[in-house]
């Protein structure tokens, strides 16, 4: 029904999942066949029923194929199509935080708190507690304003992404005494 002509990069993942899991001379088999990883005797030898469910579920070519549990076999019950950065957060090497409560990746809360990737691991690398780490702007330590506007409450860095403002403009305003609804409101001027 399909073949490796007709679906060549859906063959060479289902040819690559097939060596880490099989093949003892694969690089990458240590991390898969050799921690007990298979494949579900449905893909196993049937390039066929592997693209079908691929096409049935969510393949595009930016796409690649991610276990959600990554201590699983691959079967349709335990794959999805992610994307890379998808992929990269559910790694086993991962680190989680636990962070007012919720349970993030290293990714996870440097994004959702705005602060810059390097500056995040250069605090936790002098000793900094995560919270501090993602809670410390350049300014000084301070917790991240809730702001209530247009009656939803948000943090200063999630005001920030959804105006599409930068986070230090905002913050710069309301130091300056500016009234919340000022401070969100009030275009940025561009430069000349």
């Amino acid at each position: 029904m399909y073949s490796k002509k007709d679906q060549p990069r859906l063959y060479n993942i289902w040819s690559g999942m097939r060596k880490r899991c099989y093949n003892k001379l694969c690089r990458e088999y240590v991390y898969y066949g050799g921690r007990g990883i298979t494949i579900c005797d449905q893909w196993k030898d049937s390039f066929d029923n592997f693209c079908i469910w691929s096409l049935s579920n969510g393949y595009t070519s930016e796409l690649t194929i991610d276990r959600i549990d990554n201590d699983g076999n691959y079967s349709p019950d335990n794959c999805r199509w992610a994307t890379r950065s998808e992929q990269q957060r559910n790694r086993r090497n991962n680190t989680i935080y636990d962070i007012d409560g919720k349970q993030m990746t290293a990714a996870e809360c440097y994004e959702q708190y705005g602060i810059n990737k390097n500056t995040f691991f250069s605090r936790l690398r002098i000793g900094w507690g995560v919270e501090k780490a993602l809670k410390t702007s350049r300014y000084g330590t301070w917790d991240p304003l809730n702001i209530t506007y247009n009656g939803e409450t948000k943090s200063l860095y999630a005001w920030a992404k959804e105006l599409g403002v930068h986070r230090d403009t905002l913050w710069r305003r309301l130091n300056r005494g500016w009234t919340t609804e000022r401070a969100l409101s009030t275009p940025v001027k561009a430069r000349r």
